[in-house]
């Protein structure tokens, strides 16, 4: 009887010795890891960023993170980590901010993400696929009107031009359905194709007109003066023949 009295208080013994050694190994392993806590929020507004998930790296290790959390309503987090060297970082947006700090058996850190919503805004916009299919639509709208600025006003100059010749022309079939004299008419005639000549030549310095529409248009305006000319030459040779 004394001998089972005896065995149970040893069993107690142990018991109670072994539970005293867990305890104090917990509060041994507790008291070596850190504290790390912070807050996450809009450097701006002072706004907290719910929900953001922090991670700390050993620096030597970016494989996995020792520790990840998220923040709660307030921005705020916290995590336990052994002592060491470690990078934190806060994924939100496309930088992903990042501190690092060394921490010490027991000690008890801040570190705060302030971020700038606007930063972030622009990142999730231009990387946005919409973002990109509207630019390309508005470069193609910009292009679409470059070229219909050059060439309808081209087209309009070409115009201008075609209907100042006819006006000039009909001013020669006036005359000739009018009683001018034939050396007069052609003098007209050949005075209004040098107007049009420098006219053309001014807008295509201008660059109104492109090279080969004023090359066109030049080579007819030339070859009408040369005949006119030429009519010119030889009426004031047979009336200075006929005075002789």
């Amino acid at each position: 009887m004394r001998s089972l009295e005896a065995s149970s208080k040893s069993a107690v013994a142990v018991v109670v010795l072994l539970a005293l050694v867990l305890f104090f190994s917990a509060g041994a392993c507790a008291a070596a890891n850190a504290y790390l806590s912070g807050n996450v929020i809009d450097v701006g507004s002072g706004k907290p960023f719910e929900g953001t998930l922090v991670e700390a790296y050993l620096a030597s290790d970016h494989t996995r993170p020792v520790a990840s959390v998220e923040t709660d309503e307030r921005g705020y987090y916290n995590m336990s980590l052994p002592s060491g060297n470690y990078d934190v970082y806060a994924r939100i947006g496309k930088r992903n901010p990042s501190q690092s700090i060394y921490l010490q058996p027991g000690q008890v850190q801040i570190i705060d993400f302030k971020i700038s919503m606007e930063t972030i805004s622009e990142e999730q916009m231009t990387s946005s696929p919409l973002f990109w299919v509207q630019v390309v639509i508005a470069g193609l709208i910009l292009v679409v009107i470059l070229v219909d600025q050059i060439f309808f006003k081209q087209k309009r100059i070409l115009r201008d031009l075609a209907a100042e010749r006819s006006r000039l022309e009909n001013e020669i079939k006036k005359d000739e359905s009018g009683g001018v004299d034939e050396l007069s008419r052609l003098r007209k005639e050949k005075n209004q194709l040098e107007y049009m000549i420098n006219l053309t030549r001014t807008k295509y310095h201008k660059k109104n007109i492109n090279e080969e529409s004023f090359r066109e248009i030049i080579r007819d305006y030339q070859e009408k003066l040369i005949e006119v000319e030429a009519k010119i030459a030889s009426l004031e040779g047979e009336k200075v023949g006929g005075q002789e």
